[in-house]
């Protein structure tokens, strides 16, 4: 199998128009800090995950303000591939939350 980068854009699109749409304008933060753990180790099911520190959603969101804002002039602003790690906690957060 292969991910499809414009389906998962069409279906994020549907999504967050269906937030739109029930008038789910912003979310509230009401946790900041969340573990993270090592990326194979949360990939590998037959062994059990040890958390390697903490994470913090309020960090993620301004580098998301920032990358939204960034008008090419700021190469530090601009977006890499990494960065859906980032706007991935915070998905997971709304998804969690925006019911």
């Amino acid at each position: 199998m292969t991910i499809d980068i414009a389906t998962l854009k069409s279906a994020s699109d549907k999504i967050f128009a269906y937030l739109e749409e029930a008038n789910i304008t912003e979310i509230p933060l009401e946790h900041d800090l969340y573990w993270v753990m090592k990326h194979k180790e949360a990939l590998d099911p037959t062994k059990e995950p040890r958390f390697s520190g903490l994470g913090q959603l309020t960090d993620n969101y301004d580098a998301m303000v920032k990358i939204a804002n960034n008008n090419d002039e700021n190469e530090d602003d601009a977006p890499i591939p990494y960065n859906f790690v980032w706007l991935a906690t915070l998905l997971d957060y709304i998804g969690h939350r925006a019911v």
